[in-house]
């Protein structure tokens, strides 16, 4: 009789070669993942992957590599708590405004956040191509000190003043005092904050100035005369400390000579 082959016998479980199979397919699966990451250029799901990978390869303990990041929170924007000493100054400030036929080149507005924000008309202010305030501008400026006044010390604001002028270039003639636009427009901020802090005696810790040149315009085409006209302005944006939290980056405000990015500031009329 023909001897019956024996038949090899194998241990349980999978074959070695798929093991190593195995750990290399989910580690080429990790690293995919984390290039996907990368090229999303979202800041959490690269820090998961990071995450995931160095607990896949022993970096850190796995209960760790599993955490997820959390997503961080949104700016929260406290209400201010409505105060009659200011409303009381805004309404006053416009009527004396419409007493002297001034309410289209001085507005007055409130923002929902507490802030507050006073454009002027830059012929209210200078003559053409000058940073000296006009003596007839002395009152009105007098008149937004005190609306400042009661505003800062309601809500502890910080106060930016920004200049803006339109895009007709500086003429030889004052080339020499104002190269361009820019150093016209932060000019004409510094004068009014020394005003406001020398002459009304606000507190100088709370002022900042910013100056635009052009590049702020109120309405567009910036070349038409007329919008020249509403172009060319200053706006003081007084800033509630108190009453936001964890301030946008565009309310942000750090006294001194700096730029930033304006606020909204839709709930205005457009100057004369």
């Amino acid at each position: 009789m023909a001897k019956r082959k024996k038949v090899e016998e194998h241990e349980p479980g999978a074959p070695g070669w798929m093991v190593t199979y195995g750990d290399m397919m989910s580690l080429l699966l990790t690293f995919f993942v984390l290039l996907l990451s990368f090229a999303t250029l979202e800041e959490r799901k690269v820090k998961e992957a990071i995450s995931s990978l160095k607990g896949a390869l022993g970096v850190l303990p796995q209960s760790r590599s599993q955490q997820a990041v959390p997503d961080p929170l949104p700016p929260r924007i406290v209400k201010p708590v409505r105060n009659e000493a200011v409303e009381k100054e805004i309404k006053k400030l416009r009527r004396e405004l419409r007493s002297q036929g001034l309410e289209r080149q001085v507005q007055v507005g409130e923002r929902e956040e507490g802030i507050l924000n006073i454009r002027l008309s830059s012929s209210l202010l200078f003559r053409s191509g000058s940073a000296e305030i006009l003596p007839s501008a002395y009152p009105v400026l007098e008149d937004v000190s005190e609306l400042l006044r009661e505003h800062m010390a309601h809500y502890d604001s910080d106060v930016r003043v920004e200049g803006h002028t339109d895009d007709v270039p500086i003429s030889p003639t004052l080339a020499q005092v104002f190269p361009t636009n820019w150093e016209l427009s932060v000019a004409r901020s510094l004068s009014i904050m020394r005003f406001l802090t020398e002459r009304t005696s606000l507190p100088a810790n709370h002022f900042g100035v910013a100056g635009y040149g052009p590049h702020k315009p109120l309405r567009r085409p910036i070349d038409l005369e007329e919008n020249r006209r509403y172009n060319r302005r200053v706006e003081i944006i007084a800033i509630p400390k108190q009453n936001v939290e964890n301030t946008p980056e565009d309310y942000a405000l750090t006294p001194g000579i700096m730029q930033h990015q304006p606020i909204p500031r839709d709930d205005l009329p457009e100057p004369i």
